[in-house]
């Protein structure tokens, strides 16, 4: 009941979920039911044992889901190598451990409009969550969602958090210049196409293979190429993992061979 009653106590909009799952019992409504009373949020509650769930926006909180995949993707190994490039996450604030194994980091965030989905992908492995999230003292397969430090450390979102999480949601949001070329040559436009791709998901494979033939017409190296196709796919609001994008770039590149030597492994 204390870490219950914290949730309160912080005057976050707190709601139930069934015991031992992310998602209501058909008597409750999720984050529907969000509620900064401890008295009717028990009014609610089907069983003593229901997990919980809060509400980030109306707290300003985001948090960053690093996830270890089945599949091998493992977030946590990702942040490590990013820290090192001045991508570091403070683990000075509030953060839990999930029973995957996972961590949520928990910071302050200024919302500045309502155009924020619910779940932004970042990295592999790596999401942010912005609407509503699943803490302790929830459970799932009756492992625990372990609090690291308290509500009370919550520390602001670092500036390359912020900046990574604007450019998701508008990738032209950090480009306020105002220089227009009154002639757009055939490299212009194939720079316009790696910062700005505009395709959806299902054409992810297919524009990406033809982006990297046109790169590699320009008679760059193919490590450029794949350089800059790394960037364009980076752009993508839903980026391809980059084994995929490996995937393409070899089967291109193949084809491109009598031009260019080389595979990329």
């Amino acid at each position: 009941m204390n870490q219950l009653q914290e949730l309160f106590n912080q005057g976050f909009s707190v709601f139930p979920l069934a015991t031992n799952s992310k998602t209501p019992t058909n008597k409750q409504q999720g984050f529907k039911n969000a509620t900064t009373s401890l008295e009717t949020f028990q009014q609610l509650q089907t069983s003593n044992n229901n997990n919980v769930g809060i509400l980030l926006r109306n707290a300003g909180l985001i948090v960053v889901d690093i996830d270890r995949h089945e599949n091998g993707t493992n977030g946590i190994e990702l942040m490590a190598k990013l820290s090192k490039q001045g991508k570091h996450l403070p683990e000075d604030t509030y953060i839990e451990m999930t029973p995957n194994k996972g961590l949520h980091y928990f910071y302050s965030f200024n919302y500045t409009s309502s155009n924020y989905p619910n779940t932004i992908k970042l990295f592999d492995g790596v999401e942010i969550k912005t609407n509503d999230i699943i803490v302790a003292p929830s459970k799932l397969s009756g492992i625990n969602y372990t609090p690291i430090n308290n509500w009370t450390d919550v520390k602001e979102a670092p500036q390359w958090l912020i900046n990574e999480i604007n450019h998701r949601i508008n990738p032209t949001s950090s480009r306020d210049y105002s220089y227009k070329s009154t002639v757009k040559t055939w490299t212009g436009k194939l720079l316009d196409e790696i910062i700005q791709p505009n395709f959806n998901n299902g054409e992810r494979n297919t524009e990406l293979t033809k982006l990297a033939g046109k790169i590699l017409a320009t008679g760059c190296t193919s490590q450029t190429a794949y350089t800059f196709l790394l960037m364009a796919n980076s752009a993508l609001a839903d980026p391809l993992p980059d084994n995929e994008v490996n995937t393409v770039f070899k089967s291109i590149l193949k084809r491109e061979s009598k031009k260019v030597g080389g595979l990329v492994g």
